[in-house]
């Protein structure tokens, strides 16, 4: 390992290897944040990288530039008379405040559950009534027909044996974070079958940007 890169900030062009793959490189050499800046080929790759993350488990900061300011940064560090330096302030929020919202029916075993799920935010460059507008409202459409089906005691039906658990996440754009802290909570020991156990789910069913001519359903 070289000496000079610990300790140190790296600052990578954005290129063929994945933002994952960076990281992973950075956190080798010890570095102590990472800056990643856009390539400045096209008209649309030099404002900072939207939505992209590093790896889950990583244990450095890292941040997403644009490129003009990316080469503001290689210039610094290529003057050794600049004496470049960095300042990193980071605020740490708890994963409680990304928004997930879930709701269950109130019938069906508890221990055999099935996820609807879709994620509720979007990213700024997209259509947002499509990702994920879309998979939101058929969602909630969903829910509010089987809820009235549930209500409706004239209908001579079997009762449903499986309790649904109807999902919206939050923060999914920026890391699919919503839907990683459920099922972090739902693995825990503590987890309950009323709050809900991953052991106890059976199913997933995503939806997500159904109004696209090839949506992801299922």
């Amino acid at each position: 390992m070289n000496a000079a890169v610990a300790d140190s900030v790296a600052i990578v062009k954005r290129g063929d290897c994945t933002f994952i793959e960076k990281s992973q490189l950075a956190e080798r050499y010890r570095v102590k944040g990472l800056f990643v800046y856009n390539d400045g080929t096209a008209p649309d790759r030099f404002q900072p990288l939207q939505g992209a993350t590093t790896h889950f488990n990583s244990t450095i900061p890292a941040y997403f530039l644009s490129y003009n300011l990316g080469i503001q940064f290689v210039n610094a560090a290529s003057d050794p008379s600049a004496n470049a330096g960095v300042i990193m302030n980071i605020d740490v929020k708890d994963a409680e405040g990304i928004g997930n919202i879930c709701a269950d029916t109130p019938t069906g075993d508890k221990t055999k559950t099935i996820i609807i799920g879709s994620h509720s935010d979007g990213v700024p460059d997209g259509s947002g009534i499509n990702d994920n507008g879309s998979g939101t409202v058929a969602n909630l459409v969903l829910a509010l027909n089987l809820a009235r089906l549930l209500q409706t005691a004239s209908l001579n039906y079997a009762p449903y044996q499986y309790r649904v658990r109807f999902c919206w996440w939050g923060a999914e754009e920026l890391g699919l974070l919503g839907s990683i802290y459920h099922v972090e909570q739902t693995s825990l020991a503590s987890a309950t079958i009323e709050s809900g156990r991953l052991e106890d789910y059976l199913l997933y069913f995503k939806y997500d940007m159904l109004a696209a001519p090839n949506p992801n359903f299922g």
